[in-house]
């Protein structure tokens, strides 16, 4: 059985991930997720956190098409907090199970570093727009990106959104290339 193709596209927190990924789904007929949307649905529900990934990884799995994820190669806090450690989005297991069902491509989305604490000054989100705690974000999902590509076993793919236009042709093209117009 042929597999489906899974888009990630991930990034740091206000780098233009979720305008992007609605308007290349709409483009090419991908299914979205956004696992911002996700996590939110499971901790409104009151459930425990320590089956988050697990929850976020049965969606994901619930698609029997390719899809484009909006996601973070990390998982933080919104609050400013002084000894944060890393811990990758999706744990290992889970993206085995992903690649039972999906060929993985990982997409990182990066934004000048002025550029992204102007959006985040702007942004009706109120986030986190200590420059210290932005890099950290930005380098959380770094590392976070390099661990999936490794585990995927794909080639790299960074985005820079500092011409919206520009990001969205090149994105449209990378999905393209890679067989990700709708299927069936």
């Amino acid at each position: 059985m042929a597999k489906n193709n899974l888009f990630m596209v991930g990034s740091a927190k206000g780098v233009g991930k979720t305008r992007l990924t609605l308007d290349i789904s709409s483009d090419l007929g991908l299914a979205r997720i956004e696992t911002g949307k996700v996590v939110f649905d499971y901790v409104f529900q009151g459930l425990p956190l320590e089956g988050l990934t697990d929850y976020i990884t049965g969606e994901i799995l619930s698609q029997n098409r390719n899809l484009i994820l909006d996601t973070h190669y990390a998982r933080y806090s919104d609050k400013e907090e002084p000894n944060k450690q890393f811990r990758r989005g999706l744990e290992s297991e889970d993206l085995e199970r992903l690649l039972e069902k999906f060929n993985i491509f990982p997409c990182l989305v990066e934004v000048p570093l002025c550029e992204l604490e102007q959006r985040r000054k702007n942004d009706p989100k109120k986030r986190v727009i200590n420059p210290f705690y932005i890099m950290q974000e930005v380098e959380f999902n770094r590392k976070g990106y390099e661990l999936y590509l490794r585990e995927v076993n794909q080639k790299p793919f960074v985005l820079i959104n500092d011409f919206y236009t520009n990001a969205r042709n090149n994105l449209s093209k990378w999905i393209t290339e890679n067989n990700g117009v709708q299927n069936g």
